[in-house]
């Protein structure tokens, strides 16, 4: 039985903060800093982008982005979550949010100039709506869209998240973690590839900043355009 994850960002969009809310409580300043930065350069954001922001939560990094570009389109699955970026970016007139399915994106062709999907496809079912989700941006981006998918779990570091979890976790949010860590995605870089390079897109594995608290156990993917 899959898991109810939109039931959970829904209890989670009630969180006192923003950072609670989106589950970035163990992001520091810095890492915050340092996640912006690595969108903007790796997306190379111009003013006459339009972006769409995947899993976008409540509305952080849309934000942020939205005075650097023409246009932002947050999706989530989550309308509570939804509820609060709306409330978040009230005053910005380039930003626009929508109750939507990454596996089920409904968008007009080649609109897209960039894609962000940060720490998101890990609450994907299976490889196979991982699929889903290039097979639909392969549809709304234009041939040279740069994506930047952020945060993906590393198949090969799951042990090692494992551990730091029981090591480092106090009781009842170990708890938590522990009963949704199988429940996560986890991606095999060569699987990754295979996928990649049969949708003729043209991409880079990178790793994440040391200043990411995730570094020690996700990696980015970053896609260049179509080959």
């Amino acid at each position: 039985m899959d898991y109810n994850w939109k039931k959970f960002w829904n209890f989670k969009a009630l969180s006192n903060t923003d950072f609670h809310a989106t589950g970035r409580s163990n992001v520091d300043i810095f890492g915050f800093f340092q996640t912006f930065h690595d969108i903007f350069n790796y997306l190379e954001l111009k003013k006459k982008d339009n972006l769409l922001d995947i899993g976008c939560g409540s509305g952080i990094y849309s934000y942020l982005i939205s005075n650097f570009v023409n246009s932002v389109t947050g999706i989530d699955i989550s309308q509570k979550m939804l509820n609060r970026a709306k409330k978040n970016t009230i005053n910005l007139q380039n930003v626009k949010f929508k109750k939507m399915c990454a596996s089920k994106l409904i968008f007009e062709d080649s609109y897209f100039d960039k894609v962000l999907i940060y720490s998101v496809l890990q609450y994907l079912d299976s490889i196979n709506s991982f699929n889903k989700v290039l097979e639909n941006l392969n549809k709304i981006i234009k041939s040279n869209s740069k994506i930047y998918i952020a945060g993906m779990p590393d198949l090969k570091k799951k042990k090692k998240y494992l551990d730091y979890v029981k090591n480092n976790f106090t009781k009842d949010a170990k708890k938590i973690e522990l009963e949704i860590l199988d429940k996560y995605l986890w991606f095999d870089k060569k699987e990754l590839g295979i996928i990649l390079d049969r949708m003729n897109l043209k991409y880079k594995f990178e790793p994440l900043s040391k200043n990411i608290f995730q570094s020690f156990y996700m990696f980015d993917c970053v896609i260049y355009g179509k080959k």
